[in-house]
């Protein structure tokens, strides 16, 4: 018997994002586009679920944050951040060329599998098949970012908000997600801990 997929054509997910340049928390995205069943209402939040798709439907280790990225108009790779501009057009961090306050700027992903939680724990930060990342339950949070290697990570400004932000679209709780994931079920790949974690090592994702 085939294994069931998460989040499913049934499910309906939602995650806080934030987009840290160098520090600051850039505005959330407006484009609500949803080609494959993963998008935002410009709210600060992911709002995943795949039966939702206007054209192929992306679930389980599918529903990726490239995904998400390119439905509102961004791109992620592991080592450039593409968000729109404030006057539409795309700006590009990439690593090698860009500085924040004259160090070097490192594209990372910080992962809460909580993000109620995300205010006052550490996040596993992923540096290695950041597009690659999938969902893996309910109310998780994510921050892509552009900041020196070893910086500080912001978490999402919509942690708090996350239940009251995911009624906008009639999304309810699937599954609770856990405070502690192992190591062998985390989404991306390699991971660079943060200041006093240990480093992490888990399977690509996809």
């Amino acid at each position: 018997e085939a294994e069931a997929l998460e989040p499913g054509l049934t499910d309906h997910w939602h995650a806080a994002y934030g987009i840290d340049i160098c520090g600051t928390l850039e505005p959330p995205f407006t484009n609500d586009a949803d080609p494959n069943g993963t998008h935002t209402h410009g709210d600060g939040v992911m709002h995943i679920h795949p039966g939702a798709a206007q054209q192929v439907a992306r679930a389980g280790e599918d529903a990726t944050l490239g995904v998400f990225m390119s439905a509102a108009g961004a791109e992620l790779t592991d080592d450039s951040i593409t968000v729109p501009g404030p006057d539409g057009e795309p700006v590009t961090y990439t690593e090698g060329e860009d500085q924040c306050d004259g160090e070097d700027g490192q594209v990372q992903v910080a992962y809460w599998a909580n993000a109620s939680e995300a205010n006052d724990t550490d996040p596993q930060v992923f540096t290695e098949d950041l597009a690659a990342i999938f969902f893996q339950n309910d109310r998780e949070a994510y921050t892509i970012a552009f900041v020196p290697e070893g910086g500080e990570i912001l978490p999402p400004a919509t942690v708090d908000e996350l239940d009251e932000l995911a009624g906008i679209d009639g999304g309810t709780t699937v599954s609770t997600p856990s405070t502690t994931v192992p190591a062998t079920t985390l989404p991306g790949g390699s991971t660079t801990a943060v200041p006093g974690d240990s480093t992490t090592t888990a399977p690509p994702a996809g």
